[in-house]
């Protein structure tokens, strides 16, 4: 048996809910990034292989890459964890978008659970989660998972919220473009997961391919891929009524 962490991460908050939920396993895993333009897909999986698979809500469902990419894994009845991030507003589609697509690909989908993080373009909206208390609750959560395989008691396919036909994407329509401060060094061309900037002209975005993933935004050396300050203002009070408050963690054995 292997232990595989399968995960699609821009700016780095849901891989670290995804390593730290490795962690708390205890078991040795191998990482699999979704989120790596050079992806390729790995060997096929064997029936006891337990795979953890991280992926975030974007509005509402599994960003696009992330599911490209893993339609192209072969399951051949892996057990699979199925965990969404989202940045304190809800999943919608997201979870069962990624039974469904994991499931087509040969994994047994055996629990799943909902872990709350800090919003990746408005940052002012879920601070500092997971915090301690996310943690301890994630903690018990993988204890109950952990608990469910050894006794049998989990599902082959557990249930999810969400409903077909998935929320429909509309894409936001502002995307984050290169300024004066940028340095042409192509960093950002060479990292972004849905290869929508040139490398030829890094200051520039492909609107069309874009996801608004944020990751340019977080590796640029300089800080010169970014949102106008007055736009970001704007909205963040459009969005506050829906990103306010406390959201839940959720865990799902059935």
């Amino acid at each position: 048996m292997s232990f595989y962490s399968i995960c699609f991460s821009a700016t780095g908050r849901t891989k670290a809910v995804a390593d730290f939920l490795c962690q708390t396993w205890g078991e040795t895993f191998t990482f699999l990034d979704l989120s790596d333009p050079s992806w390729t897909a790995p060997a096929p999986f064997a029936e006891g292989d337990i795979c953890l698979v991280t992926v975030p809500a974007y509005e509402g469902r599994v960003p696009a890459p992330a599911t490209e990419r893993l339609s192209q894994l072969k399951g051949n009845g892996a057990q699979a964890i199925l965990v969404t991030t989202f940045g304190n507003r809800a999943i919608d589609d997201t979870l069962l978008e990624l039974k469904n697509v994991l499931e087509s690909r040969g994994f047994q989908c055996r629990a799943a659970l909902e872990s709350v993080t800090e919003h990746s373009i408005l940052p002012q909206f879920g601070t500092g989660r997971p915090d301690d208390a996310d943690k301890a609750q994630l903690t018990d959560f993988i204890r109950q998972i952990k608990d469910g395989l050894a006794a049998g008691t989990l599902p082959q396919s557990v249930a999810v919220p969400g409903k077909a036909p998935y929320a429909e994407m509309g894409g936001l329509p502002f995307k984050p473009k290169g300024n004066k401060k940028c340095i042409q060094c192509g960093l950002c061309a060479r990292r972004c997961p849905a290869g929508a900037i040139p490398l030829n002209a890094p200051r520039t975005t492909d609107k069309a391919k874009c996801i608004n993933c944020m990751r340019c935004t977080a590796i640029c050396p300089t800080g010169a891929r970014n949102f106008p300050a007055p736009l970001m203002a704007v909205a963040g009070a459009a969005m506050k009524k829906h990103l306010s408050g406390h959201r839940e963690n959720a865990l799902y054995l059935n």
